[in-house]
């Protein structure tokens, strides 16, 4: 290579900002995985220096799926490095076999209670109207967080929604879903849909404890209790 890797990282990232718009969630999970790589300092990218790399990291007691979100990042960045002509040849890192574990579902039972949920403070109605979101449309948390007022059509019941690759779709809702949005939406003028107290756009970060809290005042808590179980929820219903 004629430039060096944290160079070529930087033009990698901004390849994938511009070109392909990327989101600044997946540039900071690209950033910290080849992080992970250029720290290892293992020289020239070969496939046998990639394969020491992969036993460095088992050695240091990383799961086979921490492992692979790690390697499908460095794969794009070598796919990359050969496409632009900056190595002869295309490498690859082979993934690690990791059988999907089996995913406890939502009970009928927890719907029920989170649908007849009634919540008391603010931010406890906010995030179960982020919650019956969820379960009615199957968006990202990363998508319904990214709600502002001006994407919600609450006459049509429809709503915009920017998802991966900065890519916008409609998604319908339902009628009762309709109302808690209305309800949410009358109540605040904040451009996000889901703000906090002081106005700002809730993080994933905070919008995941939220619900996690708000399910378990509502009687529905455990390790299967996470927002992406909403999405598994609503693809099998």
């Amino acid at each position: 290579m004629s430039t060096t890797t944290a160079t070529l990282t930087e033009h990698f990232i901004e390849h994938g900002r511009y070109l392909r718009g990327w989101s600044d969630k997946t540039i900071r999970t690209y950033r910290q995985n080849l992080a992970t790589l250029h720290a290892a300092n293992i020289g020239p990218l070969t496939r046998a220096s990639l394969k020491q790399f992969v036993v460095g990291l088992q050695k240091r007691g990383l799961t086979p799926g921490g492992i692979n979100v790690r390697l499908r990042s460095i794969n794009s960045f070598l796919t990359w490095l050969h496409e632009e002509g900056h190595t002869p040849d295309r490498v690859r890192v082979r993934l690690l076999p990791d059988p999907p574990k089996p995913i406890t579902p939502i009970s009928d039972v927890e719907i029920r209670r989170l649908l007849t949920f009634r919540p008391t403070r603010s931010w406890q109605r906010r995030t179960w109207t982020l919650v019956l979101l969820l379960l009615d449309t199957g968006l990202r948390l990363s998508e319904a967080l990214g709600l502002d007022r001006d994407h919600v059509d609450l006459h049509n019941c429809l709503i915009r929604v920017r998802g991966k690759g900065n890519r916008e779709r409609l998604v319908p809702i339902s009628l009762e879903c309709r109302k808690r949005l209305y309800v949410l939406l009358k109540d605040t003028t904040t451009t996000p849909v889901f703000a906090t107290s002081s106005g700002r756009r809730v993080t994933s970060r905070n919008g995941y404890r939220a619900i996690k809290r708000t399910c378990h005042a509502a009687g529905v808590s455990g390790r299967h209790i996470h927002p992406h179980a909403f999405r598994h929820c609503f693809a099998v219903t």
